[in-house]
């Protein structure tokens, strides 16, 4: 799973809450960051293997490298940054440019700050869902984190049309014991 969205999306935040201890062991203590993150969840019968690659204006041409040997793309968008969604578009539909079909998860991040976009101002942003030249129209969905982040990012993982092994049930029996 490739994550990616501009500096300060919250790629990072996002798969800290992954992680055992999540995000109230690590709030505050997230960075920018600067070349890859990379995280691996197991369950008994499986791995999920996610690389983050940070969203700096430097990095971000290194992005559509990775594409070819993803299977899924988690795109992290700062719903409160109204001023740089029109360079989350352009970004994003410069990924599809390369890998059309490729399955897209993007969660609207920040939604709890009082400027952020709604899902369907975020949605319609994006141009999730409209074509873009001769290209059709990208598998994409947008999910909002809901007030327990995990349960966003288990909401897109149900959406993928991938077999999911039992990750999204590992995940989900995790979220119930905290």
């Amino acid at each position: 799973v490739l994550v990616l969205g501009l500096d300060g999306a919250g790629k990072s935040s996002m798969l800290q809450g992954l992680t055992p201890g999540g995000w109230a062991a690590k709030r505050g203590r997230c960075r920018p960051t600067r070349g890859f993150n990379f995280v691996s969840l197991n369950a008994p019968t499986c791995q999920l293997d996610f690389l983050e690659i940070g969203g700096g204006e430097d990095l971000r041409r290194y992005w559509s490298d990775y594409l070819r040997k993803t299977h899924v793309l988690v795109y992290v968008v700062d719903s409160s940054d109204r001023s740089r969604l029109p360079m989350a578009k352009a970004e994003l539909h410069r990924l599809l440019m390369v890998q059309p079909q490729l399955p897209v998860v993007v969660l609207g991040n920040k939604q709890d700050k009082p400027n952020a976009v709604s899902v369907s101002e975020l949605h319609e942003a994006l141009s999730l869902g409209s074509e873009t030249g001769d290209r059709p129209p990208a598998p994409a969905r947008l999910i909002p984190p809901s007030q327990s982040r995990e349960v966003g990012i288990i909401e897109g993982f149900l959406l993928l049309p991938l077999p999911h092994c039992e990750m999204i049930a590992y995940l989900r029996q995790r979220r119930r014991k905290r």
